[in-house]
């Protein structure tokens, strides 16, 4: 588990670092839609984690 929360880390550093060089809209789309699927990433692994270590009822 902590690997991805490493790879989400340094994902969200690569996005910091990208926002210095928005100059434009496009860049900004472009931006905003990488950032989003970095974080869908996350979230959908959060989401499998959960799931998979539920405890049987």
């Amino acid at each position: 588990m902590s690997a991805s929360y490493i790879l989400t880390a340094h994902e969200i550093g690569v996005i910091k670092e990208q926002a210095s060089y928005v100059s434009s809209e496009s860049d900004f789309s472009s931006f905003i839609r990488d950032a989003e699927t970095a974080f869908s990433r996350e979230h959908t692994q959060w989401i499998a984690r959960r799931v998979a270590n539920r405890k049987p009822k």
